[in-house]
């Protein structure tokens, strides 16, 4: 119901006098990306998965999953770059990407100083030191995408098995093509969701409830931000579709957990009294 009620209260919030009489306070509130829109609260939702990633910092760093952080981290340095090629221009999710990035490689970083401490087998720590050296290339490898990818279209466009083919031309060099930010954005945000199928393997004791709350709500939101964005984006709109599911499915599973693990503990109480 937001999209037709949302008009409707920012008309009135517009027309009251404290507005009426401030022109930057007026633009501010009827910019095409201000509060009343959802390229405002898309990118202001997306910070829970940043604060919901700080807040476990404060947890035991046992419990981070990798393939997780990993995903959050990729995600958060494409989706920088994202920000600023769709309609409009987008700086809240470009900040917000770039901090979400930061907050993935400092839990990386403290998984694998806690392997390290830890030491439970010996090839642990040297297998984490080359996942992480491998995961730094990776994301230095991102970063210099939008110079080497322009080449890299025109070579394949220029290939005679693609250039004798007009289907396979206009899918190459279509603006939401597979040589583009606006494909790979979506499809890299599938990690997450992937990451969270993978973490359905581990015990449901380790489930983060802020990181799951966050997932979700952030899912539910983007899957309405990907339909008011230049150029529509249904591969972003499935993601966060499925992302909002598999969010849903973990809060279930430690639902489930903590239910059983209480009635466990009424039943040892009651089996020694």
């Amino acid at each position: 119901m937001l999209p037709t009620v949302v008009p409707r209260i920012q008309q009135k919030v517009l027309e009251q006098q404290i507005v009426a009489n401030s022109p930057r306070l007026a633009a501010l509130i009827s910019h095409p990306a201000g509060p009343f829109t959802i390229h405002f609260w898309a990118p202001t939702f997306k910070w829970a998965i940043s604060l919901a990633n700080v807040a476990d910092m404060k947890g035991n760093p046992e419990n981070i999953s990798v393939i997780q952080q990993v995903a959050v981290a990729g995600s958060g340095l494409i989706w920088s770059r994202y920000s600023t090629v769709i309609t409009p221009k987008n700086w809240n999710l470009f900040a917000v990407n770039f901090f979400m990035a930061g907050t993935g490689i400092v839990q990386l970083y403290r998984k694998y100083s806690h392997n390290q401490s830890v030491a439970i087998e010996p090839d642990a720590a040297p297998a984490m030191g080359d996942f992480i050296a491998n995961s730094a290339f990776f994301f230095l490898t991102v970063a210099m995408l939008p110079f080497i990818v322009p080449r890299l279209q025109q070579k394949v466009l220029e290939h005679q098995l693609v250039s004798n083919s007009p289907k396979l031309v206009a899918l190459l060099s279509h603006p939401a093509g597979p040589f583009t930010v606006h494909f790979w954005a979506p499809t890299f945000k599938w990690a997450i969701s992937i990451a969270n199928l993978a973490d359905m393997r581990r015990s449901a004791e380790h489930i983060s409830v802020t990181q799951q709350t966050a997932v979700t709500a952030t899912g539910v939101i983007w899957s309405r931000y990907s339909m008011v964005i230049t150029p529509k984006n249904w591969n972003l709109f499935a993601v966060n579709v499925f992302m909002a599911g598999t969010g849903i499915a973990q809060f279930y599973r430690k639902f489930q957990y903590d239910r059983n693990e209480k009635a466990q503990t009424l039943t040892s109480k009651t089996s020694t009294l």
